[in-house]
């Protein structure tokens, strides 16, 4: 018996995030074993399929055929509504709701951007990280953290209400980044 030599370890279809972190050549003695470690790191929430296919000193084989789905977490981000008099200050919870996976994905918090009419309306709280406005309309950037427990509030958004109009002043979440995570 002779030992055997492991030259190569590759994926036959390429797939985007598999790779083999094994130092390679790879001197295997009569009687022995050796391990070979393939690290996958998913560049999507998508099905991956791949053949790993190890060649040594006397042959090749395909030797690993294998699939791995992978899951992003799910979460809703909802506004809650308020009812305020011009001249007074108030809150407005973000809640999240209906998550899936949250705390297993490493996300750690939400950077959500709201547009409201900057003319009824002033942000109160000091933590937004971006604030532009134009004709009249504010837009503002706020990291908030995620909170792992089922349907929960995530933040209270303090706004002063400036004038009283007849017509209804609209909070809209227009993004939400996911902080952290895969």
């Amino acid at each position: 018996a002779f030992p055997q030599t492991v030259t190569s370890a590759t994926f036959s279809q390429a797939t985007p995030g598999f790779t083999v972190s094994t130092p390679l050549p790879l001197v295997i003695a009569p009687g022995d074993s050796a391990a070979i470690t393939l690290c996958f790191t998913p560049v999507g929430a998508n099905a991956y399929t791949d053949t790993l296919v190890i060649s040594n000193n006397c042959t090749t084989r395909e030797v690993l055929a294998f699939r791995i789905a992978t899951r992003r977490a799910v979460a809703t981000l909802a506004m809650g509504t308020a009812r305020a008099q011009a001249g007074t200050t108030f809150t407005i919870p973000v809640r999240l709701v209906n998550s899936e996976l949250l705390q297993q994905s490493g996300v750690t918090g939400f950077r959500i951007g709201l547009r409201y009419n900057g003319t009824i309306l002033a942000y109160r709280n000091t933590d937004a990280v971006e604030k532009n406005r134009a004709n009249g309309v504010e837009h503002i950037i706020v990291d908030i953290p995620a909170v792992h427990k089922g349907d929960s509030v995530l933040a209270r958004l303090r706004f002063f209400a400036g004038l009283a109009f007849d017509t209804v002043s609209t909070l809209v979440i227009d993004t939400v980044i996911p902080l952290g995570g895969v």
